[in-house]
C-alpha cells in the first residue's frame, strides 16, 4: 500500500513540474504580452484557453499586480483578490512556483504561478492548475494502479473512483474521529487493513495533502475492496498436490504479468518524457545512476538546444514546435547506440550520455 502511496506522490511531483515549465514559458510569451498590454480580454480569453488544453490543466487565470483576478479560463467569475494564497504571493513577489492550494472557485487544486513582467515591471501573475475536484486525477490513478483513490476537501468528498448507487461519492464526509485528528490534526499517515468505507471493507491509507509550508487542506485515500476469500481457501485446502502445484504457478505467471502491467505505465509516466518518449531530466539522473554502479569506463555528455524554439511557438503554434522536439529526439536516437542515454532535460535542451 506504501508502495502506491509513493506512486501517487510521484504523480503530483510530475504534474507540478509540468505545470511549472508551461507555466513559465507561456508567462514569458509576447502573446500574452501583447494582449495585456492592449487590455484585449477577448484575446486573451482564447490564450488562456490554448495554453490550458495545451498543458493538460483545467482552469487558468491572470490577476493584476495586486492579485485580483483579471480573467479565468471558461468563466464570467473575476475581480476576486487572491493575494493572501500563499501560491500568488510568491508569484507577485517575482517567485515562478508551483504547489498544492485551495482556492475559492477551483477548490483543492495543484497550481503553478508565473509573474508577468513587462518592461521590467511586475504587471500580474498567470495562473494554471489542475482541479482535484475535476475527477481526473483521480480516475487516472486508478487506471494506473487498479486501487481506488478518493480526494477530501477538509473532511468531505470533493472527489472520488467510489461508486454508490450508481454515481460517485461525492459530498460524502468521513466519519472516523481516529482518521479526522492523525491525517487532518496531526499531518500523519493513517494506515488502516480493516478500513470502513460508506459501508464497504477495505484495506487503505489515508495521508494529508498539504503545501510546501505545512498547512493541510484535506487528505488523500487510496485503497482496495476486501473480497470474501473464504470459498478460495476451501478449494485450496481439499486440491491434490499436483494442483496445488499448478495453481501456485499459474499464480506466479500472474503475479509477475500484474507487476509488469502495473509498474510500466507507472514507470513511462514519472520518467518518459509524454511528448518525445525519451527519458526525461528524472528518467535520465535515474540511468546514470546505474550506469556509473555498474561500469568504470570513460564517459562523456553531451547538450543540444533548439535555437528559436520559443519563435517555433509563437509564430506557427505549439504544434509546429512539438514535431521539432519529436523529429530532435528521432535523429538523436537513430545518431546514438543503444548504450546511450538520450533524455529531454528541459523544454528545448536534450542530453545524451556516452559511455
Amino acid at each position: 500500500m506504501f508502495i502506491m502511496h509513493n506512486v501517487v506522490n510521484n504523480m503530483i511531483e510530475t504534474t507540478k513540474k509540468r505545470l511549472y515549465q508551461e507555466t513559465k514559458i507561456f508567462a514569458n510569451s509576447q502573446e500574452l504580452m501583447e494582449a495585456l498590454v492592449e487590455r484585449d480580454l477577448s484575446r486573451l480569453d482564447t490564450l488562456l484557453k490554448n495554453a490550458a488544453e495545451y498543458c493538460g490543466a483545467n482552469f487558468a487565470l491572470i490577476t493584476d499586480n495586486i492579485g485580483t483576478v483579471i480573467i479565468r479560463s471558461n468563466s464570467n467569475i473575476s475581480c476576486d483578490n487572491i493575494s493572501n494564497s500563499s501560491i500568488v504571493s510568491n508569484a507577485l513577489e517575482g517567485i515562478y512556483f508551483s504547489d498544492v492550494t485551495k482556492l475559492r472557485h477551483n477548490g483543492l487544486s495543484i497550481a503553478a504561478v508565473a509573474p508577468i513582467i513587462i518592461k521590467n515591471q511586475l504587471v500580474g501573475v498567470l495562473m494554471m492548475g489542475e482541479s482535484f475536484s475535476k475527477n481526473t486525477f483521480v480516475d487516472e490513478v486508478k487506471k494506473i494502479t487498479g486501487f481506488d483513490m478518493t480526494v477530501f476537501e477538509d473532511d468531505i468528498r470533493i472527489s472520488t473512483t467510489l461508486i454508490r448507487n450508481g454515481k460517485r461519492a461525492i459530498g460524502t464526509k468521513l466519519n472516523n474521529t481516529n482518521i479526522f485528528n492523525t491525517v487532518l490534526n496531526d499531518g500523519h499517515i493513517y494506515n488502516n487493513n480493516n478500513a470502513v468505507v460508506l459501508d464497504h471493507g477495505y484495506k487503505a491509507i489515508y495521508w494529508p495533502v498539504s503545501n510546501e509550508y505545512g498547512n493541510v487542506y484535506g487528505m488523500f485515500f487510496l485503497g482496495t475492496e476486501i473480497k470474501n476469500e473464504q470459498h478460495i481457501i476451501t478449494a485450496i485446502s481439499v486440491s491434490c498436490l499436483i494442483s496445488t502445484l499448478i495453481i501456485a504457478a499459474t499464480l506466479s505467471l500472474l503475479g509477475f504479468m500484474c507487476f509488469y502491467t502495473l509498474f510500466e505505465p507507472i514507470y513511462k509516466r514519472i520518467y518518459i518524457d509524454k511528448l518525445t518518449g525519451v527519458a526525461n531530466r528524472d528518467g535520465f539522473e535515474m540511468a546514470i545512476k546505474k550506469v556509473l554502479k555498474t561500469q568504470n569506463n570513460d564517459n562523456g555528455l553531451i547538450l543540444i538546444s533548439i535555437d528559436n524554439l520559443k519563435d517555433i511557438n509563437l509564430i506557427h503554434g505549439r504544434r509546429a514546435g512539438d514535431e521539432c522536439l519529436k523529429w530532435m529526439s528521432h535523429i538523436l536516437k537513430t545518431m546514438f547506440r543503444d548504450t546511450a542515454i538520450v533524455a529531454r532535460f528541459d523544454n528545448a535542451e536534450f542530453i545524451i550520455f556516452v559511455s
